[in-house]
């Protein structure tokens, strides 16, 4: 079927590549070519060379000046590469093992374990502003012995510090005095502060102890109610917790008796009959709330997102809620209804007036993201056509009038939206005979 004469056509920036990243400045984008190795093309020349071997996860650093590299995993090991602009060629690094991580505050680098040839574990590290055209120097900041048994060593990263955790064993390290400790703490029990500068245990007691990092002095202390079973908790900001305590009298009984706190040196006040999680994107950083409100219904819950601890944003009690929430948070789409059934509709909150808008059959709804100026949320969804074929459509919604942006000739992968201005980036996929898929081209569409 020819494009819709009212449609602005998508522009194709590859073929035969699935995209990685784009940088937030939208200078480069980050591909792996179907039948070869990692791509780095150049946004406003469309010039595009290889950077690296083929990688399986990429992304680029806040700045856009640094991208990080991924190989496939063998023997559960990956290949890390890093590139930044005006380089030919990625250098490799090393080969990550169990933990990567990238940092990016007043010290910018990457974090990463790596096994060594005698079999220990390294915890490695990459500043970001020695990595030059010529050369990308790695500092080794200390080794453990491997634990074959449970192998797995996780990295938590701040500016000061960084801690290692590794089953219960626990050290910290201080990046300006390079001094390695080995921590008395369990590492079950240990959370840490967005910053690292802090942490908190729990206790067998049900005690929540709040620590400066640096000094290791208790800061505040106390006590949480009881669980039947089990806890869940995470340090919220550098002075708070959140607990969840799970008191239902049979497990997977119903209904639940779920509580979520907020703690604090003042204590521990309850802001939720459910399980509050921290939300997934950048500050501001929301809290999501869900109770099962169902016996008999898999993933039927009541929903609750909150600006802060007890301060609700938006709620649902409806099965098979998700919810979309713009940068400013004014604006919250919740898709409702249960998917590939009839009735499934989004519902916009927000200042300006609107009403629901029910999806067309096969009831499915890809993507999802707000552009601004106007406000609109853009998806992708499948419609009939009149002579019953179907095509995929991407769409744009502000509460009243649904606007189609583009045909997709094709599978959509997910969005990568990229701001000023407002630009959508995406994979394109399609079937292969075995029942997989294979990427086709990389589009960019101009909401």
């Amino acid at each position: 079927m020819p494009e819709d004469a009212g449609r602005p056509p998508a522009q194709t920036l590859l073929q035969d590549a699935a995209l990685l990243d784009v940088d937030t400045q939208q200078r480069f984008l980050a591909a792996v070519a179907r039948d070869g190795g990692t791509l780095v093309q150049e946004l406003s020349t469309g010039m595009t060379w290889s950077v690296a071997p083929r990688a399986e996860f990429g992304d680029f650093s806040r700045e856009g000046d640094v991208l990080v590299l991924q190989g496939p995993a063998t023997n559960d090991v990956r290949a890390l590469w890093v590139w930044k602009p005006g380089q030919t060629q990625a250098h490799e690094i090393g080969q990550h093992w169990s933990s990567v991580v990238v940092h990016e505050g007043t010290r910018r680098y990457l974090a990463f374990t790596e096994k060594t040839p005698d079999e220990a574990v390294a915890v490695r590290m990459v500043p970001f502003e020695t990595c030059a055209a010529e050369a990308c120097p790695v500092r080794t900041l200390f080794r453990i012995e491997n634990d074959a048994s449970y192998p797995v060593a996780r990295i938590q990263a701040g500016d000061r510090f960084i801690w290692l955790t590794k089953k219960e064993l626990v050290w910290r390290i201080d990046l300006e005095s390079g001094e390695v400790k080995s921590m008395e703490h369990s590492a079950t029990w240990l959370r840490f502060s967005p910053s690292r500068n802090r942490f908190a245990a729990l206790t067998p007691g049900q005690h929540i102890r709040m620590y400066d990092t640096a000094t290791e002095a208790l800061l505040w202390e106390t006590t949480a109610e009881a669980s039947t079973w089990g806890f869940t908790f995470f340090v919220l900001d550098e002075d708070s917790v959140i607990l969840n305590v799970n008191q239902t009298e049979e497990f997977g009984g119903f209904p639940e008796d779920r509580k979520s706190f907020h703690c604090s040196a003042q204590g521990c006040v309850q802001v939720a009959a459910a399980q509050c999680e921290l939300e997934a994107g950048d500050s501001p950083r929301l809290l999501g709330c869900i109770r099962r409100n169902s016996p008999t219904l898999n993933y039927s819950y009541d929903s609750m997102l909150m600006r802060t601890p007890g301060v609700v944003l938006s709620q649902r009690a409806d099965v098979f809620s998700d919810s979309y929430v713009s940068e400013d948070t004014e604006t919250v789409v919740w898709l409702t209804g249960k998917p590939s059934e009839p009735g499934l509709k989004l519902e916009w909150e927000g200042v300006q007036p609107s009403q629901p808008l029910i999806l067309p059959e096969p009831y499915y709804l890809r993507g999802g993201v707000f552009v601004e100026n106007p406000r609109r949320f853009v998806y992708s969804v499948d419609k009939t056509l009149p002579d019953g074929d179907k095509e995929r459509v991407l769409s744009a919604w502000d509460g009243q009038t649904v606007q189609e942006l583009s045909r997709i000739d094709g599978i959509p992968g997910p969005f990568i939206l990229r701001t000023q201005p407002d630009t959508l980036y995406m994979t394109v996929r399609e079937f292969r005979g075995d029942g997989g898929t294979h990427p086709i081209v990389i589009q960019r569409f101009t909401p």
